[in-house]
C-alpha cells in the first residue's frame, strides 16, 4: 500500500475515537500516563465501546471457531484482558470449559474484568511490553485484541505475550489495520522471532467502522542455531 494511503488509514483510525479518555489513550507517553486515563475511564469503558460497536471480540471468537473444540478445556491467557469482554465473549461462544486467567497494565480495569467472574485462572496486573507475571511456556492458547495500536502495545509485545505460549500452542490477536500496514515487516518480524509461525490472518471489523488485521499464530519448536 502506498505510504499517503497507509497515513491516511492511521489518520483515521486516530480520529475515530469515540471519547476524551479513548482519544487521550492513543496518545499517552508512559506506562504511568496510560495507567492514569484508565483508572479515570474503567467505570465507563465497557458501555462506552459497546454502544459504539466494539466487534474485536466476536471476530476473533469467529476465527477462534475454526480451530477450538468447543467441548474442550484450555489453559488460556487474556493477554491485555482490560475489562474482560474478550474473556466473557470468548467463555460464552467458543469453548465455556476453558480456564481464563487474565492481564491487563490498569488495576481498575482489571478489578472490572474480576466482576465479570469469567475468569477462573489468575487475574493479574503486568505490562505487555515486560516480562508478564505468568510461567513461561504455559498456556494452550493466547489471545489479545484492543492492545495493538497507537498509544499501546507495539511488535515489541509479542515476544513478551508468546513467552507464556506452550510450544504447539495458538495465539490470537488482532492489530488495527493501519498500524498493522504502517509497521507490517516490523510484526512479521516479531512473530518469528517469537518462535510462531502465522496460520491464519483475515482483515475483519474491529470498532466503529475500523477494521483489524486478526491472526491466527502456532508455536513451534526454536529453530536449531
Amino acid at each position: 500500500m502506498p505510504e499517503l494511503a497507509v497515513n491516511t488509514l492511521v489518520a483515521k483510525e486516530l480520529s475515530s475515537s469515540s471519547s476524551p479518555y479513548h482519544k487521550q489513550t492513543t496518545e499517552v507517553k508512559t506506562p504511568e500516563e496510560s495507567k492514569a486515563v484508565y483508572a479515570k475511564w474503567a467505570k465507563f469503558y465497557d458501555a462506552e465501546v459497546q454502544s459504539n460497536g466494539f466487534y474485536a471480540p466476536s471476530s476473533l471468537c469467529e476465527m477462534a471457531k475454526r480451530i477450538i473444540d468447543p467441548n474442550g478445556s484450555l489453559k488460556i491467557l487474556d493477554a491485555g484482558c482490560g475489562t474482560g469482554l474478550l474473556g466473557q465473549e470468548f467463555k460464552k461462544s467458543v469453548q465455556p470449559g476453558a480456564q481464563m486467567s487474565g492481564v491487563d497494565i490498569s488495576p481498575e480495569m482489571v478489578e472490572e474484568a474480576r466482576q465479570k467472574k469469567c475468569f477462573d485462572g489468575d487475574l493479574k496486573v503486568g505490562n505487555l511490553k515486560e516480562e508478564l507475571p505468568f510461567e513461561k511456556n504455559s498456556f494452550d492458547l493466547v489471545i489479545c485484541v484492543g492492545c495493538f495500536l497507537p498509544g499501546h502495545c507495539g511488535p515489541e509485545c509479542i515476544g513478551t505475550m508468546f513467552a507464556t505460549l506452550k510450544v504447539g500452542g495458538y495465539g490470537m490477536f488482532s492489530i488495527r489495520q493501519g498500524y498493522f500496514t504502517s509497521l507490517e515487516q516490523e510484526f512479521l518480524e516479531a512473530i518469528e522471532a517469537a518462535d510462531c509461525v502465522v496460520t491464519d490472518r483475515e482483515v475483519m471489523p474491529y470498532y466503529k467502522d475500523i477494521l483489524g488485521m486478526f491472526f491466527t499464530v502456532r508455536k513451534v519448536e526454536p529453530a536449531q542455531s
